[in-house]
């Protein structure tokens, strides 16, 4: 928690030596629990403009998700690769993750915590910015559609964009839809 408020009050370099130390003690008694580090990781990196170490973060972050098994847990997942995505120059892919992972937000009555939704909302104005308001709304429609596997195939190629055709991390078995 003490790199969260480190990162809410700008201290960037404070934030990551706290958030690496809470992963590496999480990665030593339970390593799922690591998430919220890593992910916190991922978007210090991309306000850096670091965005392979970002999605190096946020690939790690993916996966563990998948471990744990908690579908609307993706959501926050997908909204962090959404802010890769914006950072990359990747508007409708931002939008259409923003899009997906919300429609999981509302799904599971789940909410985005702050510093996070400050990041989150950023980036999705950014994206309604490079793309205009009406194909913005229609790849948000398009995301809040898909299913959860196909929103993880698009962010898959967020995270590897130079990389065809890889394995996008594994959805949980039981889920086939956003919604």
């Amino acid at each position: 928690h003490l790199g969260v408020i480190a990162f809410a009050r700008g201290e960037r370099v404070e934030a990551a030596t706290l958030c690496e130390e809470a992963a590496n003690l999480y990665g030593a008694t339970s390593r799922l629990d690591a998430t919220d580090p890593l992910r916190y990781l991922g978007l210090i990196a991309c306000a850096e403009g670091d965005v392979d170490r970002a999605a190096r973060w946020f690939a790690e972050t993916l996966a563990l998700l998948g471990e744990r098994d908690s579908v609307a847990a993706f959501s926050t997942g997908l909204a962090d690769v959404g802010t890769l995505a914006i950072a990359r120059g990747m508007a409708n892919e931002a939008a259409t993750l923003f899009g997906a992972a919300d429609a999981l937000r509302q799904a599971h009555e789940a909410s985005y915590s702050l510093p996070a939704r400050d990041v989150y909302e950023a980036a999705m104005a950014r994206a309604q910015d490079a793309l205009g308001a009406d194909l913005n709304e229609s790849a948000r429609a398009a995301g809040s559609r898909l299913s959860l596997a196909e929103a993880l195939a698009i962010a898959d190629t967020v995270l590897h964009p130079d990389t065809a055709n890889r394995a996008a991390p594994a959805a949980p078995e039981h889920q086939d839809t956003l919604l």
